[in-house]
């Protein structure tokens, strides 16, 4: 992927669009090895990535995103990210 701090193209791969109870939701498999004690630090880090995935969603696929799911596999631990349009 690349920035797109405007208007420009991004590439970039989902891995994951999913609908439960009416609601759309990116979610993103994450396999840091990391400590457990780090892991608000590490959703911090991926936070503005989630946006942008969130907004390639809604945008492409014409979807009321509600945000983006973090799944971090190695802590079996979830992190959500709320999507704000235009943010």
């Amino acid at each position: 992927g690349g920035k797109c701090p405007g208007h420009g193209i991004l590439e970039g791969v989902l891995d994951i669009v999913y609908e439960i109870h009416g609601e759309f939701w990116v979610g993103d498999y994450k396999t840091d090895a990391i400590d457990k004690s780090r892991l608000i630090e590490r959703m911090k880090r991926y936070e503005s990535q989630a946006q942008r995935s969130a907004q390639a969603a809604a945008q492409s696929l014409g979807l009321d995103i509600k945000g983006c799911k973090l799944f971090f596999l190695r802590l079996d631990e979830m992190a959500v990210v709320p999507y704000i349009a235009n943010g």
